[in-house]
């Protein structure tokens, strides 16, 4: 094969068990091995147990204190040959599951001695400093305020004021219209104006540009902030949950001139790497073609190393 290492999931690893088993590993490391105690009874153990590996390494953070039967479920999945016998090794220690013995105790810790190694409490370093989190309040603007009066008393001359043709705001789910208006007023209701920002040579920026600051709080924080780090020569990730509050950043970002990149449930896994590349591929001092990273919560934050920002 023309590759050293392979990672992937457990999905691929299942549905692509076949071609797996063409290969001969010199060594399979199973991450969240827990997932492997019910069995030859469950698909991922029957897809990893059938792979020819010289080595098998199991990570876990769940502790080992279940059941003894997920323990040597465990222990068939590392030596099939050593530990081919479960009947036998639930009928030998079954005692313990009601009450432990010493000798059995100490018999079981010898015989898992050699194949586990544990982080023990004096091995975790204490010293680390205590995290801190700062919450800053935001105001709303005076045009989210009225609409948010609007919203809780239902006031449809309002809301509905500024939409085009005919398209009415929607109150069957007030905490959402609440949630989307402390984001920005363009996300609200079905019929929301949100304007593309027009970055022909005519258009008038600022004038834009005060139209999106003018109707978010949070968006106003955002810009002091990022104009702070822009001239200090930082580049940065903005994480949101809703993809539709990505868009209306991703127009502000556009509106300033700063080069960004994005990434959401909708970016096609080729787009993803390359994408990722293109941010981590430029210095991380005075760029700017690479200044933003934009990312939503869902399919930003797996298996994703923005090392430069």
């Amino acid at each position: 094969p023309a590759f050293h290492v392979m990672l992937t999931s457990y999905e691929i690893a299942s549905k692509e068990s076949n071609l797996l088993r063409q290969f001969s590993w010199q060594s399979m490391i199973v991450d969240e091995a827990h997932r492997l105690k019910g069995g030859s009874r469950g698909q991922l153990f029957q897809a990893l147990h059938t792979l020819k590996t010289e080595h098998r390494c199991l990570l876990t953070g769940t502790p080992l204190q279940n059941t003894l039967d997920e323990l040597f479920h465990l222990l068939f999945f590392l030596e099939p040959q050593k530990f081919k016998d479960i009947e036998e090794l639930r009928e030998s220690y079954q005692s313990m599951e009601t009450e432990a013995n010493e000798e059995s105790v100490s018999e079981l810790r010898q015989m898992l001695e050699g194949h586990m190694l544990r982080r023990l409490k004096s091995d975790v370093n204490l010293e680390i400093p205590e995290k801190h989190e700062l919450i800053v309040r935001v105001e709303l603007t005076d045009s989210q305020k009225e609409i948010y009066r609007a919203v809780l008393t239902r006031n449809y001359e309002v809301l509905n004021r500024n939409k085009k043709g005919g398209m009415q705001t929607s109150l069957l789910n007030i905490v959402m219209q609440l949630k989307k208006l402390c984001n920005h007023e363009f996300l609200m209701g079905e019929g929301a104006l949100r304007p593309f920002p027009d970055l022909s040579p005519t258009g008038d920026r600022e004038a834009q540009l005060a139209d999106y600051l003018g109707k978010s709080g949070k968006l106003q924080l955002l810009d002091r902030m990022l104009l702070r780090l822009k001239r200090e020569g930082h580049r940065v990730l903005v994480f949101s949950q809703m993809t539709t509050m990505l868009d209306v950043v991703e127009d502000y970002v556009q509106l300033r001139g700063w080069g960004y990149q994005r990434l959401d449930g909708n970016t096609a896994s080729r787009q993803r790497q390359s994408r990722i590349d293109a941010f981590n591929s430029t210095s991380a001092s005075g760029n700017d073609e690479q200044f933003i990273f934009l990312l939503s919560t869902r399919a930003g934050g797996q298996g994703i190393n923005l090392a430069t920002a």
